[in-house]
């Protein structure tokens, strides 16, 4: 959770890499659209430690059997009860 924001996403977002030359007109708009991909990214590396956090805390908690019935409510497909 340190790494990717620190060595990856700081320095895209300051600039602070090697400069790329791009011709005036898709300057702005490749900058800005992988700026944007890069934060799209950091959010998604958030929710997936969050979600892997909620995993661990089950299973130190509960069994694993019990975690998995807890998050996965519904019957399966071929488990219908007439």
């Amino acid at each position: 959770m340190y790494a990717f924001p620190v060595y990856v996403i700081h320095p895209i977002l300051t600039n602070d890499i090697l400069q790329i030359s791009y011709s005036n007109s898709i300057s702005y708009l490749a900058e800005k659209s992988m700026k944007s991909v890069v934060v799209t990214l950091f959010l998604l590396h958030c929710w997936w430690f969050y979600l892997f956090l909620k995993l661990a805390q089950r299973l130190l908690t509960q069994s694993a059997h019990a975690a998995g019935q807890a998050e996965y409510e519904g019957d399966s497909d071929g488990e219908h009860e007439d």
